[in-house]
């Protein structure tokens, strides 16, 4: 979505309490607030009610507040609710990566995509969790740093830095996959 259209559709939010406004904001945004919020979960179903809680207060928060970017806010209201969840779950919860890969079709071409895609998923679960968060915003919800860096809090060269590690972890997890599926040797999850 672009940057006029996105102000357009909060303009007539704040405006006009425009569901359909908020509606259109809501379907380009879901699957990366969910995302972001299922890496640190890696549960659906509280991913799921933690998702609903932050588009129902950004609801409420852009009917009353002019905002000029809405993905900073969506970000930051998901970092508060996550902050809320563990004050008062306190549980420690395995990294666990939500990509929907799944379209439906079966053919050979679609099945080395998924195999391959699948080895990403599984190294990127035994990166660090900040790491699989950075690697997952830039590369699959397609974020600029800036927005990555507004989204977490952190300064755009703190994210530049950390997604270059980031990388090079995710490379060697696909190098050590890579070695243990030609000799079939467990993978170590402690690496990277």
């Amino acid at each position: 979505m672009n940057r006029i259209r996105e102000q357009f559709l909060l303009h007539r939010i704040r405006s006009l309490q425009d569901a359909q406004a908020y509606a259109e904001l809501y379907d380009a945004y879901l699957q990366r607030i969910y995302r972001f919020i299922y890496f640190k979960v890696g549960s659906k179903q509280d991913a799921e009610e933690l998702t609903a809680e932050v588009f129902l207060g950004a609801w409420t928060y852009l009917c009353q507040e002019a905002v000029s970017n809405i993905n900073a806010l969506l970000y930051k209201m998901a970092r508060n609710k996550l902050a809320d969840f563990y004050r008062t779950k306190k549980e420690d919860v395995d990294l666990i990566a939500a990509v929907n890969i799944d379209d439906g079709t079966d053919t050979e071409a679609d099945a080395d995509v998924s195999a391959a895609h699948r080895e990403v998923v599984a190294a990127l679960k035994r990166l660090h969790s900040e790491y699989a968060q950075i690697v997952s915003m830039r590369y699959l919800d397609q974020l600029e740093i800036a927005e990555i860096a507004q989204a977490l809090g952190k300064t755009r060269n703190n994210i530049r830095v950390t997604l270059h590690r980031a990388m090079a972890a995710l490379k060697t997890q696909m190098t050590i996959q890579e070695h243990a599926k030609s000799t079939s040797q467990p993978i170590d999850r402690d690496q990277g």
